[in-house]
């Protein structure tokens, strides 16, 4: 573990230790040597972890309430000459 580290979320903030994962897959995503926030988010959470915008960044999120369906996807091309 490392020195704890400032962080903000949607029951508040604090301050954890983050941990490098060697693996982290999600959502069909894999991360490697990644770091993590080490939290334990309070009682009325039900929630077994949170992915960040740090996991997030750079991919198209899609959440289909209608199908309960969660995707996430590398955006598509839309420059066709490059």
């Amino acid at each position: 573990m490392t020195r704890p580290r400032r962080f903000r979320s949607a029951t508040g903030g604090g301050s954890a230790p983050t941990v490098r994962l060697r693996q982290l897959l999600a959502l069909g995503v894999t991360h490697t040597d990644f770091p993590i926030v080490a939290y334990d988010p309070p009682p009325a959470v039900t929630a077994d972890g949170l992915l960040g915008l740090d996991f997030l960044r750079g991919r198209v999120l899609t959440l289909d309430f209608a199908r309960g369906r969660v995707g996430l996807r590398q955006p598509r091309k839309w420059w066709p000459w490059g």
